[in-house]
Parts: structure tokens; C-alpha cells; sequence
């Protein structure tokens, strides 16, 4: 069922969705009524695990959807509700056997958007949660990712009290990493934030596992990063400029865009496309000829459109990352 994985927000490490991108949608458009919801608390006691959901300001989520994980010999995901304190209570039961600690795997609620990066706990199987990482990346360029450091029991070994020196690295299956590994003191209880370069050199396309690895004396965790590595961008082309110009109701609207051949040294003949996503127009393609080192602006006409806000797209045919977007309006 469809709303088993919504719950458990793809709880297999291995398989993510971009789960930043709702964060970024409401940071950006700050939706009035809408609030940021975080696991503040997780207290075991006897063969349950309370967990306490609040937002931002503290204040106690109710009927937030919670699912949790009890670890050991039998793993057991489940989910309930929040209480108006903003507690919930997960049951051992069977997995009690030989179990190593309960986890918190997905929280939702309504009007609230999950934001783990703020969790104050997630369970004691987790020393490492990555913090600020990109689903997918270009082969060429960089990479950014961070992950947040706990002090706390991981790998069954260190006690939730632990303070002192923790060394933090992140390994890839190819190109390098900067800084090669970070050694920090990490207090009880508290939570360090550690960034990592990675530059995948020229990596093939497709799904790349990546590993942020904790140490403490001879005890390890690790966290499993899963990024997608895209096709290389077009060698030869970049899209300069796209520009939408403002126009009157009634009034034929107009897009421009600017390419330049910058990295072959023969002339590039590409057809350019236009899109105005919310009219559903598409200006008829053109074909260009640009010389090595050339600019060329193509214009697109469209139809005349309704007051209103547009976004439009300009991309090349057959040219991988060659696009473009800007918005313009109808007064």
C-alpha cells in the first residue's frame, strides 16, 4: 500500500526522495498557518518508547502521525498518533527480544512539514543524519553534503551520556573528498553539523552510494548517502540568458534567448524550443547555426494571453542541462 511508504518516509536508507524539497518550498513561500514540526524527545520506559513531537517555537504537535522502528533480532515499524502534549507511546511487544533501541523513521502532520534536520532525537541506532544533500548531481561539478554529528549510543556500544573525541568522514567509490575526515569533541547530548566536498570526476551516470562514517575509539557508525549522477551537460553550449518581456493584455508576448558556442571549435547548429508553462503555449521550435565563440539571441513570438504571472522555458533539443526559465506578465 502506497501510504505504508509515505509513513515511513522510504524508511530503507538506501531509498530516499528528495526530502528537502517540501523544506524548501515552504521556507521560500511562508505559508501562514503552516509550521515546521521536529522530534523534541524520546523517552523508553520499560518495554515502550515515548516520543514527543513540537514545532519551531516549542509548542506540542497534535495528531502528528509518527512511525517508529523497534531494532534487534525482530524489527517491528509502526505508526500512531500524537497526544495534545504532542506525546505518543510505541509498544515493544515482540521485538522486545534482544532488541538494541527503538528509532523514530517519519513524522507527518497536517499543515506541518517534517523538518529532521531540527531533531533533538531520532533514537539511539542513529549517530549520523545527513543534513544538506543534492538527489542529484552533475558529474562536473562539486558537491556539497553535510551531516549532523549526535552524541549518543550508536552500534550498541557508547552510553546516550558519551563525551569526547569523534572523528567524522564521508566515502565515495570514486573522485575525492575535502577535508579527508573531521576530528571534533562532541559534549553529551549535543549536536555538531560537519560539511564535506565531493567531486565525482567524470563518474558514469546513474544511482551512487556514498557513506558518512562516525568513530569514537574502536566503535563505528555509518550512514548510507544515495545520490543520482546525471549525464554530463552539453560540452559545447550554454544557455546565456532567457528573458520574458513584460507586455499589455492583448498584446503578442515575446521570449528571447541567448546561446553561446563556447567549447567547440566548429560551428554548432542546435533547434531551440520555447515553452509558457502556465498558458500551455509552445511557440514553434527554431533551428540555429552558432560559430565557435558566438553569441545568437532567438526570439520567440506567442499568442496573445490572459493577465497574469507566466514562467517560460527555453531548452535545446538533444542537449543535456541546455534550459533556461523566466517569468514575465500580462498587465
Amino acid at each position: 500500500e502506497a501510504a505504508q511508504f509515505v509513513e515511513a518516509g522510504y524508511f530503507d536508507d538506501a531509498w530516499q526522495v528528495d526530502r528537502g524539497l517540501q523544506m524548501r518550498r515552504v521556507r521560500a513561500r511562508k505559508p501562514e498557518p503552516h509550521v515546521f514540526a521536529h522530534i523534541e524527545e524520546i523517552a523508553p520506559e520499560g518495554s515502550a518508547a515515548h516520543v514527543r513531537i513540537t514545532d519551531a517555537d516549542g509548542e506540542p504537535v497534535h495528531t502528528a502521525r509518527v512511525t517508529g522502528r523497534w531494532l534487534g533480532e525482530v524489527e517491528r515499524v509502526s505508526s500512531t498518533v500524537t497526544d495534545e502534549d504532542g506525546w505518543c507511546e510505541f509498544s515493544a511487544r515482540e521485538a522486545a527480544q534482544g532488541r538494541r533501541g527503538f528509532e523514530v523513521v517519519n513524522v507527518m502532520a497536517t499543515g506541518a512539514t517534517y523538518d529532521w534536520t531540527a531533531d533533538r532525537a531520532r533514537g539511539p541506532a542513529r549517530a549520523l543524519i545527513p543534513t544538506s544533500l543534492p538527489p542529484t548531481i552533475f558529474p562536473e561539478d562539486p558537491v556539497r553534503i553535510s551531516v549532523a554529528a549526535l552524541a549518543g549510543d550508536f552500534s550498541g556500544t557508547l552510553a546516550g551520556d558519551f563525551s569526547g573525541t569523534v572523528t567524522v568522514r564521508l566515502i565515495a567509490p570514486t573522485g575525492d573528498v575535502t577535508p579527508a575526515r573531521v576530528t571534533l569533541q562532541i559534549a553529551a547530548g549535543e549536536r555538531r553539523e560537519v560539511g564535506f566536498t565531493w567531486r565525482a570526476d567524470g563518474r558514469a551516470a546513474g544511482p551512487c552510494l556514498l557513506r558518512a562514517e562516525l568513530s569514537a575509539g574502536t566503535t563505528t557508525a555509518t550512514c548510507p548517502i544515495l545520490v543520482n549522477v546525471l549525464e554530463p551537460r552539453d560540452p559545447a553550449l550554454a544557455l546565456v540568458e532567457v528573458k520574458g518581456t513584460d507586455c499589455d493584455f492583448g498584446a503578442p508576448c515575446s521570449v528571447a534567448a541567448t546561446l553561446s558556442n563556447y567549447g567547440c571549435d566548429e560551428p554548432v547548429t542546435a533547434t531551440v524550443r520555447c515553452a509558457i508553462l502556465e498558458a500551455r503555449e509552445y511557440p514553434e521550435a527554431k533551428t540555429v547555426t552558432i560559430e565557435p565563440g558566438e553569441t545568437v539571441t532567438v526570439t520567440f513570438e506567442g499568442a496573445a494571453l490572459d493577465r497574469g504571472e507566466y514562467t517560460t522555458r527555453v531548452s535545446v533539443a538533444g542537449a543535456r542541462a541546455v534550459t533556461g526559465t523566466s517569468k514575465f506578465a500580462v498587465r
